[in-house]
């Protein structure tokens, strides 16, 4: 497997700082201790969380970005999973 460096540069309301970074982090901390769990992260699109982002990523890399669906895991549920296992 090999593993690639990029970058994201993020803009969004102060108050949704914190929340982005635990979620995050959380994601970070799962991998360390190898322990597998879905995360969920509130997009309030229709509030104030209009996050604005500048990746920094190869070009075929973000095209590949462009092809994936998102799993569905209960039609009842309003939840994307993203997973690439």
């Amino acid at each position: 497997m090999k593993t690639t460096d990029f970058y994201i540069h993020a803009r969004m309301e102060e108050r949704w700082i914190p929340h982005f970074l635990a979620f995050l982090k959380q994601m970070e901390i799962n991998g360390d201790i190898g322990h597998s769990e879905a995360l969920a992260f509130y997009s309030d699109g229709d509030g104030d969380f209009r996050p604005q982002f500048k990746f920094l990523v190869d070009d075929e890399i973000e095209a590949k970005s462009r092809a994936v669906t998102p799993k569905q895991i209960n039609p009842d549920w309003k939840v994307k999973l993203y997973d690439a296992g």
